[in-house]
This record gives C-alpha cells, structure tokens and sequence, in this order.
C-alpha cells in the first residue's frame, strides 16, 4: 500500500480532473447515416479489434433481421 501512496502523490490529479470537467469534443454540425457496410464492420471487428467472427455474424443478423422488419413496418403505414 504504500508504494501505490507514494505514486498517488506524484500524480497531478488537477490535470486529470481537468480531462474530465473539459473534455476535447469535436464540433460536429451534422450527422448523416448512410446505407450500412456489413462487410467493412465484419472486416474491422475481426481484424483489427480481434472479435469473434461468430459473434459479429449473430450482432449483425440481429440488425439486418430488425432492419427488414422497421421497413416492413413503414411500409405498412405508408399504403
């Protein structure tokens, strides 16, 4: 325990806090949602962050299956 102290001491915790009360954000003035690249998430998930193909596979047939079916639903409502 007194190791972790000493280091505790050494850290500028006002330079910390400062992160956290003014955080960098950037200045985004519009978001605009495209048609969704399964193939790209696929090759990002499992390449460069290491995710389990599988479990990419079932997130994104759980999207496809919602997406089909919020179309169906507008769909419905325009006719």
């Amino acid at each position: 325990m007194p190791q972790i102290q000493e280091k505790l001491e050494e850290i500028d915790y006002k330079q910390i806090r400062q992160i956290f009360l003014q955080p960098k954000v950037a200045d985004v003035s519009e978001i605009k949602f495209g048609e969704i690249d399964f193939q790209a998430i696929t090759s990002y998930l499992s390449s460069e962050r290491s995710f389990s193909l599988d479990r990419i596979e079932t997130s994104l047939n759980r999207l496809k299956k919602a997406k089909e079916r919020k179309s169906h639903t507008l769909e419905q409502w325009m006719n």
